[in-house]
């Protein structure tokens, strides 16, 4: 609805406004990329509330209830495949793997 909407958009600016108010440093340009990435991460956050909402009701109408943790699973799923894929396209998943095979103790801290 266009209240739901309003209340995410209330939360991204106050998110912004308090990133933005903090004393600023000598290291504006990575505070500004990480206010960019919070405003992304939450506008994404919004849009996948939203699209499972939706997923609910459908799910509902048709007489499907989903188990405990279904939602959770699945966008986990995408959002593995679609970073799987972002890594491939930047050519950064064989650098990953390199790193991980020279560093074995990393497995132990994922």
């Amino acid at each position: 609805s266009l209240r739901e909407y309003f209340q995410v958009l209330a939360i991204i600016a106050g998110t912004a406004i308090l990133s933005m108010s903090k004393k600023k440093s000598s290291t504006s340009d990575s505070s500004a990329l990480g206010v960019t990435f919070i405003l992304l991460a939450l506008c994404m956050d919004g849009v996948t509330g939203g699209i499972q909402k939706r997923l609910l009701a459908d799910m509902k109408r048709v007489k499907i209830t989903p188990q405990p943790y279904d939602l959770m699973t699945f966008t986990n799923l995408f959002m593995m495949i679609f970073a799987l894929m972002i890594s491939f396209g930047l050519g950064e998943f064989t650098k990953g793997l390199s790193y991980c095979a020279h560093n074995p103790k990393v497995f132990s801290l994922i």
